[in-house]
């Protein structure tokens, strides 16, 4: 009807089918706005607990590429470096030192952080996990995960999980008891993400360190028995919104 009434009015130089094809077309594009609204709405709720996916939805809608492109050099005090080696070096000084160098310029303030901790009687100590609680949490793990340097797949270790859990539940026991964590569970693979500006500066990029599966999971286990010590005795600020489920 729109490109009809458009038509028409270039045919006849008729104000009144101009007219009328403005307001045909007016209410097309409020139709075709609300139904990307709504689509969009419904995309957002299938994916609001999946932040990978989230991020997914809105390059989507922004028409933005998924693909970063490959870093060929870096400005650094030395000048540029081109070499694949050199250029791993260099991120990964940069990035290992930026923590301690930013942290170098806050100010400690005047009070000390004991000053605001709530005091609590009971102590606090990891427990042993059980198999069901491994396999529950294997159970729970996302297909598409992200692969550590170990190069086993989420989806692995899931289907695997009826087996795998009585292993990986005394390890993680053993890992508790001993108090310490493998190394090859501390090792990730790091990608460098441009933020903003020249794609040349080092000071552009920051980190995405992704660790192993299994790593994840022991960590979602001590993360439970600290979380629950905290939450039961009051241990968190109610200003507190960061890394909390629903606040």
């Amino acid at each position: 009807e729109r490109d009809r009434l458009k038509l028409l009015a270039i045919k006849y130089k008729s104000e009144n089918y101009w007219d009328a094809y403005k307001s045909s077309r007016n209410r097309i594009t409020d139709a075709l706005r609300e139904a990307k609204t709504a689509y969009y709405q419904v995309q957002f709720d299938r994916v609001k607990h999946d932040p990978k996916q989230a991020w997914k939805t809105v390059n989507k809608i922004l028409n933005r590429k998924q693909k970063c492109p490959d870093i060929n050099s870096v400005k650094t005090q030395n000048g540029e470096i081109t070499d694949p080696n050199e250029l791993a070096e260099s991120f990964n000084d940069y990035f290992t030192n930026i923590g301690p160098d930013i942290a170098k310029t806050i100010h400690k303030g005047d009070r000390n952080f004991t000053d605001y901790i709530t005091r609590v009687t009971s102590n606090f100590k990891f427990q042993a996990v059980s198999e069901s609680k491994v396999h529950r949490l294997l159970l729970s793990l996302n297909p598409g995960k992200s692969t550590g340097i170990d190069k086993i797949p989420a989806k692995i270790i899931r289907i695997a999980s009826p087996v795998i859990a009585n292993f990986l539940a005394k390890i993680f026991n053993r890992a508790i008891t001993s108090e310490s964590v493998p190394s090859e569970w501390k090792a990730a693979r790091v990608t460098p993400l441009h933020k903003k500006g020249p794609r040349n500066l080092l000071n552009n990029y920051r980190p995405i360190s992704i660790l192993p599966v299994v790593s994840k999971v022991f960590e979602k286990v001590l993360y439970e028995q600290l979380h629950d010590y905290l939450v039961t005795n009051n241990l968190l600020s109610q200003h507190q919104f960061g890394f909390r489920r629903s606040h």
